[in-house]
């Protein structure tokens, strides 16, 4: 019995078969943008903090500990 992947899948399963090489390059492409962008331009994610700092009735408090870990409340 062949392996059939759902509809969305099938890209990504082809990559898979043709070479370990198109697999990494799809596995570092989806690193990249879902989580490497925050990481690498650090400016990017402290580019909308003065605005939700700023807003009315919306309170943004850093831990003095990890300065990554904030209370946001509202």
């Amino acid at each position: 019995m062949r392996f059939r992947p759902p509809l969305g899948l099938n890209v990504y399963w082809m990559s898979i078969r043709e070479s370990w090489k198109s697999f990494l390059v799809v596995t570092l492409l989806m690193l990249f943008m879902f989580g490497g962008i925050v990481q690498i331009f650090p400016s990017f994610a402290e580019a909308f903090l003065e605005e939700v700092a700023e807003a009315q009735g919306i309170r943004l408090e850093w831990e003095e500990k990890d300065e990554s870990v904030g209370n946001l409340s509202w």
